[in-house]
């Protein structure tokens, strides 16, 4: 009887325990299926509030935003990856404690009325933190110092815009934090005093893989330290470094052989990229803004392993890269896929013709970006060389130029393949696949 008792116990769904209904949603892969899962009856809400992971609150939901936060923190207690953005202040924060034991990601985009009595909450309250991002707000070396010392496994962080941390602060961060993978500086007020930071990021931090670096004062003899040191290195960005020059961009291309993308953006003292012998991983090159001419973008191509390469808007128009274009006409981007050439106003008719004869890998992007940047186009052939180029590109195109007559003569189209790069070159990506679903 005990047997029968048990079983007619579990006969409907709605008496399995908790567990096992966690096992069941966790089981459902679309979200429509997992909207709906909370619909069927309480016990089924409360599985699916549990369940909630992620969450994004943005400004201008409510005039009752704090009230709201307040339910919303309350209803989904078992938050991992919560994203705010502004108004949220230091007294939303406490609100935190909900759910601060679960926490492992947390973005305060642009929050600038958090201040670092704010910061002290998030570290007491989130010690499980792998990944935060605090772009935009107004943090200083005191609360980075406290954050890092109490969320000693984070592995991402994101400081864009964070005008008041300095070198101690990235001391701090590097010493306390020796899992770190990824690390964004991007300062905005340009040629701030940080340099020696790096050093400390290069002595503590052997794991790192993505750095991004704007407006710092950093030198060419420590990048020279943080290439050596961080050989695992595999996306670069240096943008309006004052005082990085040639040799420091070569410290990276020959210390660094696992890099796959590397930008460089007004730099001013890099008037060559110095990349000559680069790794065949280096499959993404954003030299935008820089002042090259024909040897530089031969140093460019010769890894052989490039996919996407970015030469727009060059510093000195009167300097001319056509003759290290015209050598992609004889094989040295038999790989590439997107050329960038937007604002190279002394680029010719016959670069182009010689580009062509080599673009064997030219895809949608780099079609489409041909469209965006040739504003004279009359006439494309893709006849033999567009063997990349899909419907959906030729159709996104014709939409895009309707006046440009194509000739389609020998055109066979297959699909373009999926690029996998991480942070912070993702959005690129994501932007380029979201025109053609």
């Amino acid at each position: 009887m005990e047997d029968v008792h048990a079983l007619n116990q579990y006969s409907c769904i709605t008496n399995l325990p908790d567990h096992m209904l966690d096992l069941i949603y966790e089981k459902l892969n679309e979200q429509d299926d997992q909207q709906s899962f909370g619909l069927t009856c309480h016990s089924f809400l409360k599985v699916q509030n549990l369940g909630q992971k992620h969450l994004c609150v943005r400004k201008n939901l409510s005039v009752y935003y704090s009230c709201m936060l307040d339910k919303l923190l309350s209803r989904f207690s078992k938050l991992q990856d919560p994203s705010f953005n502004e108004p949220i202040s230091d007294a939303d924060l406490i609100k935190l404690q909900m759910c601060g034991s679960t926490l492992q990601r947390l973005s305060l985009t642009y929050c600038s009325q958090v201040t670092d009595k704010g910061f002290i909450l998030i570290a007491s309250y989130c010690p499980l933190l792998s990944v935060i991002s605090l772009d935009g707000c107004s943090i200083t070396d005191n609360g980075l110092g406290l954050i890092a010392k109490s969320c000693k496994s984070l592995v991402e962080v994101n400081l864009t815009c964070c005008n008041n941390i300095t070198n101690c602060g990235i001391q701090d961060l590097s010493q306390n934090c020796r899992q770190l993978k990824v690390l964004k500086v991007k300062i905005g007020s340009y040629f701030q005093n940080i340099g020696a930071g790096f050093v400390s990021v290069a002595s503590y931090c052997p794991l790192l893989s993505v750095i991004c670096i704007g407006g710092c004062s950093i030198t060419d003899r420590q990048l020279e330290i943080l290439a050596k040191s961080c050989k695992s290195l595999i996306e670069v960005e240096l943008s309006a470094c004052s005082h990085i020059t040639n040799c420091g961009i070569q410290h990276i291309s020959q210390n660094c052989r696992q890099l796959r993308a590397f930008k460089i953006r007004n730099c001013e003292k890099v008037v060559g990229v110095g990349l000559r012998g680069c790794s065949s991983t280096l499959t993404i090159i954003n030299a935008s803004s820089c002042a090259l001419d024909s040897n530089d973008v031969t140093e460019i191509l010769s890894g052989g392993g490039l996919e996407y390469l970015c030469l727009s808007w060059p510093v000195n128009e009167r300097m001319t890269m056509g003759q290290g274009l015209r050598s992609i006409g004889l094989g040295n981007g038999a790989n590439l896929k997107v050329l960038d050439l937007h604002g190279c106003r002394s680029i010719e008719d016959d670069v182009v013709i010689s580009i062509s004869k080599g673009c064997l890998s030219l895809c949608d992007k780099g079609l489409l970006c041909l469209g965006n940047g040739c504003k004279r186009l009359s006439v494309v052939w893709l006849g033999g060389y567009g063997t990349k180029i899909t419907s959906n590109g030729m159709s996104a195109f014709k939409l895009q130029r309707e006046e440009v007559k194509i000739n389609e003569e020998y055109y066979t189209g297959i699909s373009f393949p999926t690029w996998r790069f991480t942070w912070p070159f993702k959005e690129l990506q994501l932007a380029q696949e979201a025109k053609f679903h």
